[in-house]
């Protein structure tokens, strides 16, 4: 049996001529690199506009509580052997176009292992195709230099929408469409914030002010980020941070031809009950969980991104993963 890889609320089409890459195999020689540690430097470069540069209520900027630094912490839990540097060339109220245009001189000068690309937000004062050009612009002048490279999709604007009718989802449309034509990552947060919302309540909880996010919310985004640099058979907590709900936990994935297997620790008096759905959001099986093991059936399915929701009877908590077979 194979491992495969939880990666948390990451959705994004596949097709065989061009994707999106896999987060669990895109940074691979990366993540070797920070295993063997010692003077291998590794230098994640961030580039985009406040929220990576760390604004929360402005003019404050929590430069150790933003996202960069949120995923260096997370980094250095499960290598720490590395040598990673985090770089800063974001700008606060910087869009796509400003961007491009001090690529060359403030980005590429540091030489990035890792290049992450944050403009959304902002892009909608210039619009699509001047975002477009000027993110591809970026995209291929790293490419060049063979940088990996991840297009981050926007955080939450309290004054938009995570509807199709809101001027933010063209944009995170576009960023998904770039990324999968240079088949390069991409860090789908909008969706993340659209799936937190949507089962454990209020996006104000996640934000600093109305365009910033507090803590909370970078740590989201950091989050996503790290699966790109997850080892396999990571250890994934099924419940959020509160006491109460630490009774159940998700240890891991396994995958046949044929089946899933999920690996449980369980509090006898709590019930789980695991649910499998297709990247479309079709239903495939639903079991509840008995002891610490239990499978569930890919008979019929070959889709290789699939949802598995975790649902527990005792804190009336539902969790969400999506999980490539490799």
């Amino acid at each position: 049996m194979k491992a495969i890889n939880i990666i948390f609320f990451l959705f994004f089409s596949c097709q065989l001529s061009a994707q999106i890459m896999n987060p669990a195999t895109y940074l691979e020689d990366i993540k070797k690199q920070l295993e063997k540690g010692n003077s291998q430097r590794i230098n994640l470069v961030f580039h985009g506009h406040s929220v990576p540069a760390g604004y929360f209520k402005s003019p404050v900027v929590n430069t150790l509580e933003s996202y960069p630094y949120q995923l260096l912490a997370l980094l250095k839990q499960n290598y720490p052997c590395a040598i990673a540097n985090v770089i800063i060339t974001a700008k606060s109220s910087e869009n796509s176009e400003q961007g491009a245009a001090r690529f060359e001189q403030d980005v590429l000068c540091y030489r990035p292992d890792v290049l992450f690309i944050d403009y959304a937000l902002n892009d909608r004062k210039i619009g699509l195709e001047r975002s477009k050009k000027a993110t591809i612009e970026m995209v291929e002048k790293a490419l060049k230099k063979k940088i990996k490279v991840i297009l981050i999709t926007s955080s939450p604007d309290l004054k938009d929408s995570f509807d199709a009718d809101g001027k933010l989802y063209g944009f995170n449309q576009q960023i998904k469409e770039i990324a999968e034509k240079y088949q390069i990552g991409c860090a789908n947060v909008f969706d993340v914030f659209k799936f937190e919302v949507t089962e454990n309540g209020s996006i104000f909880d996640y934000m600093a002010q109305y365009n910033h996010p507090n803590a909370k919310g970078h740590e989201v985004i950091a989050k996503q980020l790290y699966t790109f640099f997850s080892p396999k058979d990571s250890m994934v907590n099924l419940s959020p941070k509160d006491a109460e709900a630490k009774d159940s936990c998700l240890l891991k994935v396994k995958t046949s031809k044929n089946a899933i297997s999920l690996e449980m620790i369980s509090n006898a008096n709590n019930k789980i009950t695991a649910e499998l759905y297709d990247k479309k959001g079709a239903f495939i099986e639903q079991k509840e969980i008995v002891g610490k093991k239990t499978e569930l059936s890919l008979l019929k399915n070959s889709d290789l991104l699939l949802m598995l929701r975790l649902r527990s009877s005792t804190n009336n908590i539902s969790k969400v993963y999506w999980i490539y077979r490799n």
